[in-house]
């Protein structure tokens, strides 16, 4: 194996045709995978575990120390998209932000209980104790009232 010389204009030449194919190829792989969901989605999946959309900081100095070194990848993965296919960026945040929510809607869902027994919200404000939920089938009165109604001896 010959070892590189700087000062040999032949070494410089294949060392900058060689950095020049694999900035190609990487150019390629992310703009062709940024082209694909399951490849937005990994590349979102990586910059979050990076700590790029959150503050690394843990109140630990190794840890946080370490989560930088994350974050200092994932910033330098986040440039290559944002060079080589920033209109996709826009496209997986949108993706990210629309399997957020629906993630959000089936854990809300979850946490109803079946019988619409759900006692609701433990603190009612006073303004909204007495407030219907227009056009659903959802008690009209909070858990306060239904405490009252216990008090009594009242069945609901």
């Amino acid at each position: 194996m010959t070892v590189y010389d700087a000062t040999n204009p032949r070494h410089v030449a294949i060392q900058r045709r060689t950095a020049k194919e694999s900035e190609t190829a990487t150019d390629a792989f992310v703009r062709h995978s940024m082209g694909l969901v399951d490849g937005r989605r990994y590349f979102h999946g990586l910059l979050v575990r990076c700590h790029v959309f959150a503050n690394p900081y843990t109140g630990r100095a190794g840890t946080t120390a370490f989560a930088c070194g994350e974050l200092n990848v994932g910033q330098q993965v986040l440039a290559d998209i944002m060079r080589i296919a920033p209109d996709e960026y826009v496209q997986m945040m949108r993706e990210a932000n629309g399997r957020d929510i629906a993630d959000d809607t089936r854990r809300a869902r979850s946490d109803q209980d079946t019988n619409r027994d759900d006692p609701g919200p433990i603190y009612v404000h006073p303004a909204f104790e007495h407030a219907s939920v227009a056009g659903s089938e959802a008690d009209d009165y909070s858990p306060v009232d239904r405490d009252d109604e216990a008090d009594r001896g009242e069945a609901s």
